[in-house]
């Protein structure tokens, strides 16, 4: 619950920021949360030109390595992007249900650093996102949200 309500502050504060500007180009990468949270942002912050250039299913080392998907072609030059939403990590769990914090933590900093050097050097901020807590997932069965922990204290330590 307490995951929900910081991701629906930064949401808000994520809108109460572009809002003011119309000039604001936004890019989203990442996951499919990214993918989902692009509609979104669409939606709250009127004005603002959205790139939504996340992929459903990639993961945080796919975009750590100098990921270049086609999604990105798609982008117009990276140096009008002044803000950039990043959804990672989620994908990284889901691959094994037993990474440790640590190597989720590296693999979450390494993507970050890609994007902030590579993909969209000139921007001005960047928000790394949360994810909801979920009672059981499909993918890691009989583990209940504790095979989240990982994941939650990861993005943790980077916030």
């Amino acid at each position: 619950m307490r995951i929900f309500a910081v991701l629906l502050l930064l949401l808000l504060l994520f809108a109460i920021i572009f809002q003011t500007d119309a000039t604001n180009n936004i890019l989203v990468v990442g996951d499919s949360m990214g993918s989902y949270m692009g509609k979104t942002l669409e939606n709250i912050c009127p004005g603002a030109a959205i790139q939504n250039a996340a992929i459903g299913g990639t993961t945080a080392l796919q975009w750590a390595n100098d990921f270049n998907a086609e999604a990105l072609d798609s982008c117009s030059n990276p140096s009008t992007y002044n803000h950039v939403y990043m959804s990672f990590g989620g994908n990284d769990l889901l691959e094994s249900c037993s990474i440790s914090a640590s190597a989720l933590e590296g693999r979450i900093k390494n993507a970050i650093t890609n994007v902030k050097d590579t993909i969209a050097p000139a921007a001005t901020s960047y928000v790394l996102a949360g994810y909801c807590q979920v009672r059981e997932n499909d993918e890691c069965v009989g583990q209940g949200p504790g095979a989240f922990t990982s994941l939650s204290t990861a993005l943790t330590n980077l916030a």
